[in-house]
């Protein structure tokens, strides 16, 4: 049926439309026009200028879709490409799926390549390496050997995570497993269990973090919390909260600090509240409050005031 369609060999098919090429299929339809199929069996293509080689139980239509060594695939719109794929619907444009099996792909320009059970929408992502069972939305997102992922958002990269969530744009996060990101150019290197949420905020080699605000950094420490701006905690050091702004903790256990320009180094269960006040050098137990108050091996004291200096004091009160 149909007009100038060249048909090889044929068995138990359906053939109409015009100008198809057909070498070996069984029990297949096909109608549309200018479709190439070799070697196919149990499908059903229609459209235009589909190429369907060497693949089985295929559906298929639209327009320019290439189908190569892949099985029980669904295939609509256009100009779409699978190789070596199998149990996939892929509805869009110009998707590219190679070595990717059981994903749902719909959008323009999406690549999936060695990859499972992937859900992917949006444009210009991308997905490799191995990686299973990612969802996948937005713009020009990267996910490299992902599992058990979510993505949203535009230009997020993604690397070797697992169980993790990622929004909004321009993040990166690398080995990042359990992990939380929004907000904008965020990285999250070497971490997990956190949350970071913010402008240009940064946990590297550290885990169980809380990190909200802008350009704050959490480094080699765990089980921390930033809530503001410019502040840092690193150093080893553990079970920390910061607030306010361009506060310090280096090496540091069980405090708190609140307030801005506050550092504390090599102290343990302090709570620091004010601007510009310095406790460093084995200090335990205190609290200090005020401004430009400067301590040092103080323990179990209170610092109250201002342009106070404390060095070698245990169980003392300043006011």
């Amino acid at each position: 049926i149909g007009n100038t369609n060249n048909i090889q060999i044929s068995s138990t098919s359906f053939i109409g439309g015009d100008s198809n090429e057909i070498n070996t299929i069984i029990s297949t339809s096909v109608t549309g026009k200018n479709n190439l199929l070799a070697t196919v069996n149990y499908s059903n293509v229609s459209g235009l200028n589909n190429e369907i080689t060497t693949s089985n139980t295929n559906m298929i239509g639209g327009d320019g879709n290439q189908v190569t060594s892949s099985d029980k695939n669904i295939i609509g719109v256009q100009i779409n490409k699978l190789v070596s794929s199998d149990l996939n619907a892929v509805f869009g444009t110009y998707a590219d799926l190679k070595n990717t099996n059981q994903s749902i792909i719909s959008g323009n320009s999406q690549i999936v390549e060695n990859s499972n059970r992937i859900f992917m929408y949006g444009f210009k992502n991308n997905v490799s390496n191995f990686a299973d069972n990612v969802l996948i939305g937005g713009l020009e997102n990267v996910d490299i050997g992902g599992e058990q992922n979510a993505h949203f958002g535009s230009y997020n990269s993604i690397t070797n995570n697992k169980n993790a969530l990622t929004t909004g744009k321009d993040n990166v996060s690398i080995k990042g497993d359990c992990s939380i990101i929004t907000g904008h150019k965020n990285d999250l290197i070497n971490s997990s269990n956190s949350i970071l949420s913010g402008y240009f905020d940064t946990i590297n080699d550290s885990s169980n973090n809380l990190l909200l605000g802008s350009d704050n950094e959490i480094l080699n420490s765990d089980n921390n919390a930033i809530f503001g701006i410019n502040n840092i905690i690193n150093s080893i050091s553990q079970n920390n909260a910061s607030f306010g702004d361009s506060n310090t903790i280096k090496n540091s256990a069980n405090s708190i600090v609140s307030g801005n320009n506050i550092t504390i180094e090599d102290s343990d269960n302090m709570y620091i509240l004010g601007q510009n006040n310095t406790i460093d050098t084995n200090s335990l137990n205190s609290i200090v409050g005020g401004k430009n108050n400067t301590a040092s091996f103080l323990t179990e004291s209170i610092l109250f005031g201002k342009n106070n200096t404390a060095s070698n004091q245990h169980s003392s009160l300043y006011f």
